[in-house]
């Protein structure tokens, strides 16, 4: 196990395991009809099939998460386009403060782009 040095917030508790907490049924998706669109308050939106959003240039990092239900995972990795290319791709509008996340079976989400941004 990893160093914790004050990674592990207060009331967490580490696990190794991947706990999986979903919403209903985990969907099934056609790759090939399934599509990323980026719209709202930008200069440019786009969409992308699933085969033009893998051959965008990735990155790989290595991460904490700390899940509101106490449990932290560190030391993650994760592979994939950075969300900062495809704002800078989408030209943002200075006066947009929020991002509307859309999933499967109608869960959304608001995040701050303060946070969505952050390398």
């Amino acid at each position: 196990m990893p160093a914790l040095n004050g990674r592990l917030p207060p009331g967490q508790v580490v696990t190794t395991k991947w706990p999986v907490l979903h919403y209903g049924d985990v969907p099934r998706v056609d790759l090939k009809t399934w599509t990323f669109d980026v719209s709202g308050r930008v200069d440019r939106p786009f969409t992308l099939t699933y085969d033009e959003l893998l051959a965008l240039p990735r990155k790989t990092v290595r991460c904490d998460i700390h899940c509101v239900t106490r449990w932290s995972r560190l030391d993650n990795g994760f592979e994939g386009v950075p969300v900062q290319r495809l704002l800078e791709r989408a030209g943002v509008q200075p006066d947009a403060r929020y991002c509307l996340v859309t999933a499967e079976q109608g869960f959304t989400t608001n995040l701050p782009l303060s946070d969505l941004d952050r390398p």
